[in-house]
């Protein structure tokens, strides 16, 4: 009930319906769209109401990391696809003049980019980076880890929510709380130690732990406030996994490969896959042989690399040996 008047609902499936009303199923579903246009016909001589349809990009950065996460997971083309077209949208709409913009409208970018902008959009290239291994999306992550490096760290610790160039204003805004979606800060943490697993320490490190040090009280005090800082804390407090597959991605013997982590829930694990010799091609991967150019598998735990391994059964075993709490770091 709404505002003292029923709102009309299906409450039961169809065939339910089918055999109270003693009817077939085609007769039913008949009826029900019978119904339905009658409806939409009267709801259409009301006034619409206002709708909200901008298009923001941290938002859509959140929503890019799911899409490629669930492409991953459930061996999903269809999904990676829908993936890969956000992100190429992104990349190519939403940026003016070299600048990622906030927020897409009707054919217009408008809006220089927040933190959680950056942040969200990093991360969700990451992302997409890991399920098809493509160096474009690894190319622009690192771009705007840069750009963040360039513009919105806090000599302090952190990051600011505005460019340093952004109009002036009383005060620059600095959002540390998670709310139902992660600060800027917390995702700018995670992208940081997320491109150190791929590329390096330098110059992700050092940003990304004096940021946690920062919080790492707060976070400790009011956790439900703080989720994205204590998942980011839980990284950078163990050796992160990281595994290279170096070969073709097309192939047989790769999907085979990747299969091994791909349908696990491993939140510390970062992938980098493709041609080693790649120019663009994350550090972990860069100056992996590719033995009788079959897909090979390399798991490193800080770049210290167990041996390579062209069989699927093996990596599987590394990777639950690297899982142990011994090996995380644990008590």
């Amino acid at each position: 009930n709404f505002e003292g008047r029923n709102i009309l609902t299906q409450a039961q499936p169809l065939l339910s319906l089918a055999t109270d009303f003693e009817l077939d199923e085609g007769s039913a579903r008949e009826r029900l769209s019978i119904i339905r246009a009658g409806l939409l016909e009267k709801r259409n001589t009301r006034i619409r109401p206002a709708t909200d349809d901008k298009i923001i990009t941290a938002w859509n950065g959140l929503l890019l990391i799911a899409l490629a996460e669930s492409a991953r997971a459930l061996a999903r083309p269809d999904i990676l696809e829908l993936a890969q077209a956000l992100a190429a949208f992104m990349l190519d709409e939403l940026t003016v003049e070299g600048r990622l913009q906030r927020s897409w409208r009707r054919g217009e970018a408008r809006f220089t980019a927040y933190l959680e902008d950056h942040a969200a959009l990093g991360l969700g290239l990451l992302a997409l980076y890991q399920a098809d291994f493509n160096p474009r999306w690894m190319m622009a992550a690192r771009e705007h880890g840069h750009e963040i490096l360039q513009h919105f760290i806090d000599d302090q610790g952190g990051f600011f929510d505005t460019r340093a160039d952004h109009e002036t204003l009383i005060t620059r805004p600095k959002t540390i709380q998670d709310s139902p979606t992660p600060s800027g800060n917390a995702m700018a943490v995670d992208l940081f130690l997320q491109l150190a697993a791929l590329d390096g320490q330098e110059p992700w490190t050092d940003p990304a732990v004096q940021a946690i040090a920062m919080m790492q009280e707060q976070a400790s005090r009011y956790p439900s406030a703080f989720a994205g800082w204590l998942n980011a804390l839980d990284i950078a407090l163990h050796t992160q996994i990281q595994i290279a597959v170096a070969g073709d991605p097309s192939s047989e013997e790769f999907s085979n490969l990747i299969s091994i982590f791909d349908r696990a829930y491993l939140p510390g694990l970062v992938a980098a896959g493709g041609d080693p010799a790649s120019v663009n091609a994350p550090m972990l991967l860069t100056s992996r042989p590719v033995p009788e150019d079959n897909a090979t598998a390399y798991l490193c735990q800080g770049f210290h690399c167990q041996m390579p391994t062209q069989s699927p059964a093996v990596l599987d075993d590394q990777l639950k040996s690297a899982l142990s709490p011994k090996a995380l770091g644990q008590k």
